[in-house]
Parts: C-alpha cells; sequence; structure tokens
C-alpha cells in the first residue's frame, strides 16, 4: 500500500510539473512570437531601420538638387532626377518597397502603405496652409474615407483641393491651371467633382478651418476626436450629402455658416462645452432637422445664431 501511495503521489507531481512546462511553453513563444513578441519587435526594428535609411537617402537627394540649383526646388525638375527611385505619378517615389512624398520645397515624408481599418493608401496630400505638411490628408479608396491629421491649420479650400486630386500650390501660381482645373472639376451648382470622392472625414487635428471642405457633395459622415476644438466658419457649407453630425466634448467653437445649407443634415448633437456659435452655423431651410442640445444655455446660443423654420431645438442629456 506504501508504495502504491508513494507511486500516486509521484504521478500527480509529474502530471503537474507537465502542465508548468506547458503553459511556461506558452508563455516562452507569447513572448517570442506575439504581437508584442521579440520577433516581431525585431521585424519592426528592420522596418523602421529601412524606412529612415531610404528617406535619409532621398533628403540628400534634395540637398544635391538645391546645390546644384542656387538653392531652388523645382519638384517636377527634382523627380525628372530620381533614377533610384520609383516615380509613382503623384508626387509620391518608392524604393525598397518604402514610399516616400515629395513636398513643393522639397519636404520628406514617409507614407505608410500599410493595410489598416480603412483599406490600403491611395494618397497622401498636404493641406496645411503654410505648405509645409503640418496638416495631412490620407484618402483611402476601399472605404473612400479620407484622414486628417496634424497640429497646423488647413488652408482655405485646401481639403476641396485635395479631394479633387489637383496640386494646390499650381492653383495659386498657374492661371492656365486654374482654368483648367475649373473646366474639369465645377459641377452643376457649384458643386465639386471629386477625384477622391469621400464620404467619411475623420478628423485628429485641432481645427477645421474656414471653408476647408465646402460644397463637397460626396461626403455623407463626420467623425471628430477630441482633438478638435474649433469649427471655422463655412468649414461644411453646402455638403449636400451629409446627414448627421456629432460634435465632441472637445470642441467650444463652432464658425458661421459652419453647417450652413447641408441641405439632408437632420440630425446634430450639441454637447456642453460649446461656448460660442456663430450666425445661421446650423441654417438648413431643405429638410426637417432636429438639434440635440446637452444643455439649456447650448439650446439658447443655437437659438440666437438664427435656424430655418423647419428647425426643431431639443434639450436633451440623455442623448449625451
Amino acid at each position: 500500500m506504501k508504495i502504491l501511495k508513494e507511486r500516486g503521489i509521484t504521478l500527480v507531481a509529474l502530471v503537474i510539473t507537465i502542465i508548468v512546462l506547458l503553459i511556461l511553453a506558452g508563455v516562452t513563444l507569447s513572448l517570442v512570437l506575439g504581437d508584442n513578441g521579440v520577433v516581431t519587435k525585431a521585424d519592426e526594428a528592420k522596418t523602421t531601420s529601412n524606412q529612415k535609411e531610404v528617406e535619409e537617402q532621398l533628403k540628400l537627394k534634395v540637398q544635391e538638387y538645391l546645390a546644384n540649383n542656387d538653392g531652388e526646388f523645382n519638384r517636377a525638375g527634382f523627380l525628372s532626377t530620381l533614377t533610384e527611385f520609383t516615380n509613382n505619378g503623384d508626387n509620391t517615389v518608392t524604393k525598397d518597397g518604402v514610399t516616400l512624398s515629395i513636398g513643393t520645397k522639397g519636404e520628406i515624408a514617409i507614407v505608410n502603405n500599410n493595410s489598416n481599418e480603412y483599406g490600403t493608401l491611395t494618397t497622401t496630400i498636404d493641406i496645411s496652409e503654410n505648405r509645409d505638411t503640418s496638416v495631412i490628408l490620407d484618402y483611402y479608396e476601399d472605404s473612400k474615407t479620407a484622414v486628417i491629421s496634424g497640429s497646423g491649420t488647413i488652408g482655405q479650400m485646401y481639403g476641396n483641393f485635395a479631394l479633387m486630386g489637383v496640386d494646390i500650390d499650381r492653383i495659386f501660381s498657374d492661371q492656365d491651371y486654374v482654368q483648367e482645373f475649373t473646366s474639369t472639376h465645377q459641377g452643376a451648382n457649384g458643386k465639386w467633382n471629386l477625384d477622391y470622392p469621400a464620404e467619411t472625414l475623420i478628423f485628429n487635428n485641432s481645427t477645421i478651418s474656414y471653408n476647408a471642405f465646402g460644397s463637397c457633395d460626396s461626403i455623407k459622415n463626420i467623425e471628430f476626436s477630441n482633438d478638435v476644438t474649433t469649427i471655422e466658419n463655412d468649414a461644411f457649407i453646402y455638403c449636400d450629402s451629409l446627414t448627421s453630425v456629432s460634435i465632441p466634448n472637445s470642441v467650444t467653437s463652432i464658425g458661421r455658416h459652419a453647417f450652413c445649407g447641408c441641405n439632408v443634415l437632420t440630425e446634430i448633437y450639441l454637447t456642453e462645452n460649446i461656448e460660442t456659435i456663430g450666425e445661421e452655423a446650423f441654417y438648413m431651410n431643405a429638410t426637417v432637422t432636429t438639434i440635440y442640445c446637452q444643455t439649456q444655455s447650448v439650446a439658447d446660443l443655437v437659438n440666437a445664431s438664427g435656424i430655418a423654420s423647419k428647425t426643431t431645438i431639443i434639450v436633451d442629456p440623455s442623448k449625451f
């Protein structure tokens, strides 16, 4: 009996040891092969190193070009000199699997071509007011989504220009080009024909500038991150496909005519942190619109701004 008992204890100990070893093996495999494992991190580091190396090579090419051209940068001329890079035809180039965008002044930025929740990146466009890549629009054709990121200011109509697929800098320097793009992109009733017909705009920057996306007929949805604090005058005026807007807690100011003329906009949600609303910011006269306000003080701001007869203001904290 004593021998059987000892054998039983030994067998239990063996089973426990095997279970512990299996657990440890699983943990080890996870540390090595998991999403945050050694192998994954090593691959990410290798990719980052490769990207930086190609980026530095292109920056050196820019410096060489400037040295040979008295400090003057011409993007088309520069692109024609790049024999070691593949010209993608959209002011980006690729080498060794790394794609980089080239700004009008020779600014270089790595374009992330990996697929993500929006699909595969189609193009990256500088829409910053100072043309310094401080605000970037990434367009994903798969999902018809445009993601706006950065800390700078969007130039007037630069969002429109980006979605039209035109060269923003030439708009202000080449009169023939202005006539060409106007005849190509000016549709009926002042609407724009878009090469990049975004249906969803996602904002990760702080300020949506004056008339940044006015008259963009394709836009149906707008998503604001909590980085957005200001929506300026005419920002989305006459966006005739926009149906619903929820303003996040971070927004404190909405400018004059910001959503004026968005004539299928039926629901608007305004949080308690809004301090100013400009004249006729939500004036829609072609549809029945309900504006839900978190507090009475915000409702008073909406009413004072001027609304159409078909618009109803409802104070309902439960909606937020």
